[in-house]
């Protein structure tokens, strides 16, 4: 009996906490939700609320530059465009992983950007790997987006076009 007790209370901790269904489902509905908020709050030109999505040591790895490290340099990035553009987003996610306070996601993405001053038109296509953490306060956050070029994802094979 003495042998098994070791073995019954990893089991008792592990039946502990172990995610529920509900709790599941929500973390999935608020990750798939994120993408959503990010574009509203980024086509507003809303930094503050748009940062308020990362989390302080964020990543983004975006293709044809450096990694942009932490909310400063994201933040710079980003205020260079936000709000000054008619933008259309769609994201196709592909597999969504859940463990504990960590999750990703990959996805396909479509980005087309016409700029409200000079008409300017910005278009990418490709996968992305986003990685969210949930943080103390339970909010999940973006740890890490690294996107890249595909050859099977181009604008052409947006869903719905560009429109």
């Amino acid at each position: 009996m003495m042998r098994l007790f070791p073995l019954l209370c990893l089991l008792l901790a592990a039946c502990a906490t172990a995610p529920t269904p509900s709790s599941l489902a929500a973390d999935d509905a608020a990750i798939r939700a994120h993408g959503q908020t990010w574009l509203k709050h980024y086509t507003a030109g809303d930094l503050d609320a748009l940062m308020a999505l990362y989390t302080d040591d964020a990543v983004v790895a975006l293709h044809d530059q450096p990694a942009l490290r932490g909310k400063p340099a994201i933040r710079a990035y980003f205020a260079r465009s936000a709000g000054k553009a008619d933008v259309t987003f769609k994201l196709d996610i592909e597999q969504i992983d859940i463990n504990g306070d960590l999750a990703w996601i990959t996805s396909k993405y479509w980005l087309r950007s016409v700029s409200n001053g000079s008409g300017y038109v910005y278009e990418d296509a490709g996968r992305s790997l986003i990685i969210y953490r949930r943080e103390a306060d339970g909010v999940w956050r973006l740890a890490a987006d690294i996107d890249n070029n595909t050859p099977d994802v181009t604008m052409e094979t947006m869903p719905g076009g560009t429109s």
